[in-house]
């Protein structure tokens, strides 16, 4: 069992160099960035607003004729300035979502792009070498696109009383694995949260969960299912059965 966790260890550990590795090209890269666990809110030179979730690198292309954001990680929601001769941009994850004057949310994460419209109307389009470039599909306010590595363009509602809850400091939760639960909380943490059992990672989850404070929102997961959390390190904590 030593050598075992001792392999769980290491492994976490070169996962964990990987990922910060990237994240500290990213933030090298960016104009605009956040920490894990950071929000920030900054307002561009033509007027529009963009709020930053947590671990989001963004870098600013304004020329004359257009307005470019290139969004390298992370999550970000743009309430765009009207300027009928520059149209609004952002390039994440291999596709583009094109507006003019609209507020929509822009999440690259786990190599999956999610563009969820709340007003006016995006555009989204891939780039060359992907299934379905050339075939733009423009959605409205109440819908969202995805696209990832397939390359294929999927649209469906959006739920957007809970797709950017975290600008009010929050996610919530409707009967959902604890897994998916958990995915979403690990992004406002240092290091990683693991399941000792696949039993406890489907076990679902009902609730309003606080980002200000991520141990708080795990005490709470704790005291609505059959669960402990145990905090081996800053970097690793465990959700296993009560003991």
């Amino acid at each position: 069992m030593r050598w075992g966790a001792a392999l769980a260890v290491s492994l976490l550990l070169l996962v964990g160099l990987g990922v910060w590795n990237e994240r500290i090209y990213d933030r090298w890269r960016a104009d605009y960035a956040t920490a894990v666990g950071e929000m920030r809110s900054v307002t561009l030179s033509d007027g529009s607003r963009v709020q930053l979730n947590t671990d989001t690198a963004l870098a600013v292309r304004f020329s004359d004729d257009r307005r470019r954001i290139d969004l390298y990680r992370g999550e970000a929601f743009f309430s765009v300035a009207r300027s009928s001769d520059r149209p609004f941009q952002v390039d994440a994850g291999g596709g583009t979502a094109l507006a003019v004057g609209t507020a929509f949310n822009v999440r690259a994460v786990d190599e999956t792009v999610t563009v969820a419209v709340w007003n006016g109307r995006v555009e989204i389009s891939l780039e060359p070498g992907r299934e379905s470039f050339g075939e733009a599909v423009t959605i409205d306010a109440g819908l969202e696109a995805r696209y990832g590595p397939g390359g294929e363009i999927e649209t469906r509602d959006a739920d957007l009383a809970t797709t950017a809850d975290w600008r009010q400091g929050r996610l919530i939760f409707a009967d959902r694995p604890l897994r998916t639960v958990v995915a979403e909380l690990d992004r406002y943490r240092p290091g990683v949260i693991v399941f000792l059992n696949s039993a406890i990672a489907e076990a679902r989850f009902t609730g309003s969960l606080s980002l200000h404070d991520t141990d708080q929102a795990l005490a709470a997961i704790e005291s609505a299912l059959p669960v402990e959390v145990r905090r081996i390190t800053r970097w690793l904590t465990v959700l296993g059965p009560p003991s």
